[in-house]
């Protein structure tokens, strides 16, 4: 073992940035640009924007998008409002998503949010989660 770090060093064989990409995703850090070989990758941005992007359910059929984000405003900065429509017919599929601009401004908008009445229907806000591969 030299330095310390025998075991890392010599058995571990992986590029600087792939260890740094893993540490990044496992860590939810955004911010790794004083590291060594650091590059960005899409992936970091996707954890990223995990934490901003909110679940909305139980949506009225009539819900528009700027009734959606005139009641999220409330509680941050809305950077985007997706409800969700039916492929064939077009109409509301009753759950849409909204991206907050921060953090800590998708978790005050989901613990305020969360059971409020909205065009009739009290909403379920959850933090949404990344979309599963389908088998095709």
């Amino acid at each position: 073992m030299r330095g310390g770090l025998g075991f890392a060093a010599s058995q571990f064989r992986a590029p600087r940035s792939r260890v740094v990409e893993k540490v990044a995703l496992i860590s939810d850090a955004t911010d790794f640009s004083g590291l060594i070989g650091w590059q960005q990758t899409k992936a970091v941005t996707r954890v990223t924007l995990m934490n901003t992007r909110l679940y909305v359910g139980n949506l009225s059929f009539h819900a528009t998008q700027d009734t959606v984000r005139q009641a999220f405003e409330k509680h941050g900065t809305v950077t985007d409002v997706h409800i969700v429509n039916d492929r064939e017919s077009g109409q509301s599929r009753g759950f849409g998503f909204v991206t907050m601009g921060s953090p800590t401004e998708a978790q005050a908008a989901m613990n305020a949010m969360n059971d409020v009445v909205l065009d009739g229907r009290p909403l379920k806000v959850n933090q949404a989660e990344e979309r599963k591969p389908r088998a095709r």
